[in-house]
């Protein structure tokens, strides 16, 4: 029992030393008062180091997370406080092996960093301190690995919430917190979750790889004249909404589509994210001396000071004074959509994303955002605004085998008032035919296939061939038939239909 109130005190610290601590059996009373002593200048050191570490070189702890050099400066760091503030522990009388343990105490992540180096998990979920699962490109799975109690499952996850200057502890039970090396983490504890459950937490990575549009095919996310109209439409003017749940792959598949257009540097992109930035479309060539792509990435920052806080809405207007030709809010969740629409219609062409189930609920998401901004517009007027603004809507969604897919492009031409829908034709859909389960009912596979509905409509060939985009490439898109007086015929009606 002493052995085990002693470990909790520890909140789970599990270096070498306390091996040194524990492990040796039968000591009388003496030897356990120095077992405790000892005991005590290493938590007091460990304390002391950490301290010191967060208040001058936070940004080195951070990156040591995943940063081989960094972790070299922080331990250089631990060796040079250990000597300035004369800290020493008995059992330790190598200074360079106390800061190797220091180290391990104050960064380490247990089983956790072995997940974080892999290129192919996107995503760390634990339901408890001993359930945990990882996602992956090819779905989820549950690991054997767990941690040694829901003590040490609380310190490490710990550990990492304060690296990104948070605090989680009885006062603020739950937790979202953000580490500069692209990892977001939200956690909870006690009372939020159950005493035996410990600890849920979600650690979610920022993909440091784009996607290439070969990579998409591979994985059967869309195929290849879904990619290639999508880019087609968003470098020649036309803008873009991209609706999906959370964590169905919006942004990767944005970022991928952009950087794409990035390499080519014809257009000038900017970018917009809240908090946090993920996106990146700097492009270099081969010497990694020019860079090509013509890209400002910003990047919102929040505040209770009103003069402080820079808003999403804020960050868009500023960007309009740069002469983008592509504007990427990478997710709109406020009134920044009624900027967004506004600049949509007013020559520039934007990519963003939201929640949404499905393309009705992509427009009518868009349209809740728009009304956020105070606007004395209708709804149907901002509907049909919105209609004119994204004239391209695709649907990306996580099936239940994990797999993403584009699932849905439409392409509206209008808003009926009257009926309250969304004119337009759907062009490409992903088609459900089956599935695969395994001995449990767990679906394991989903059976499909992409397939292309309609073309596009003539007023949008009729836009590319005006912007200049070759014969043969719009009619991959439009179909064999179209020809060049399908323009011609486009431009009298423009001149006499009104939408």
């Amino acid at each position: 029992m002493q052995e085990n109130k002693l470990t909790t005190n520890l909140q789970g610290i599990s270096s070498s030393y306390d091996k040194l601590i524990f492990n040796e059996q039968g000591k009388d009373t003496n030897e356990a008062m120095d077992d405790k002593d000892r005991q005590g200048k290493y938590i007091n050191a460990l304390n002391t180091i950490r301290e010191l570490l967060t208040k001058n070189d936070t940004a080195e702890l951070i990156h040591s997370i995943d940063d081989d050099q960094a972790k070299k400066i922080v331990k250089k760091k631990i060796l040079d406080y250990l000597k300035h503030e004369e800290l020493n522990v008995e059992g330790f009388s190598d200074p360079t092996k106390l800061a190797e343990e220091l180290y391990k105490d104050i960064t380490g992540l247990s089983f956790l960093e072995k997940y974080l180096e892999r290129d192919d998990v996107e995503e760390i979920d634990g339901n408890a301190w001993d359930d945990i699962e990882i996602i992956t490109l090819k779905g989820w799975e549950k690991i054997e690995d767990k941690f040694q109690s829901k003590h040490h499952a609380i310190d490490i996850v710990r550990k990492m919430v304060e690296l990104g200057g948070k605090n989680l502890n009885n006062k603020t039970p739950q937790v979202d917190s953000f580490l500069g090396t692209g990892l977001r983490i939200s956690a909870a504890i006690s009372p939020i979750v159950d005493e035996e459950v410990g600890i849920i937490f979600s650690i979610r990575k920022q993909r440091m790889k784009v996607f290439s549009r070969e990579d998409f095919m591979e994985i059967g996310t869309c195929q290849e004249e879904e990619y290639d109209l999508i880019k087609c439409l968003l470098s020649n003017g036309m803008s873009i909404g991209i609706g999906g749940e959370t964590n169905s792959g919006k942004t990767a598949f944005m970022q991928s589509i952009l950087y794409d257009i990035a390499k080519e540097g014809k257009d000038r992109i900017c970018t917009m994210e809240e908090d946090t930035r993920e996106i990146s479309l700097i492009y270099k060539d081969q010497d990694k001396k020019k860079t090509i792509s013509r890209v400002i990435h910003t990047k919102t920052r929040p505040s209770e000071d009103e003069k402080r806080n820079v808003s999403p809405d804020d960050i868009l207007k500023l960007l309009l004074r740069f002469n983008p030709n592509i504007i990427a809010p990478a997710e709109m969740r406020g009134k920044e959509a009624m900027t967004a629409q506004e600049s949509a219609r007013t020559g520039h062409a934007v990519i963003t994303s939201f929640h949404a189930e499905d393309v009705t609920g992509g427009y009518f998401r868009m349209l809740t955002m728009c009304m956020m901004s105070g606007t004395n517009l209708s709804e149907d007027l901002l509907l049909g605004l919105l209609v004119r603004a994204f004239p391209f809507m695709v649907i990306i969604e996580q099936l239940p085998d994990r797999t993403r897919k584009v699932t849905k492009i439409f392409e509206a031409t209008g808003y009926e008032a009257r009926e309250k829908k969304i004119k337009g034709r759907l062009l490409y859909q992903y088609k459900v035919m089956g599935k695969e389960v395994d001995e449990t009912g767990r679906i394991t596979k989903i059976i499909g296939k992409h397939e292309k509905v309609h073309h596009i409509t003539d007023k949008t060939a009729a836009k590319l061939f005006n912007k200049g985009v070759g014969i043969d490439t719009i009619r991959r898109f439009a179909g064999e038939a179209w020809s060049r007086e399908s323009v011609e015929l486009q431009k009298v009606m423009d001149d006499f239909i009104f939408e």
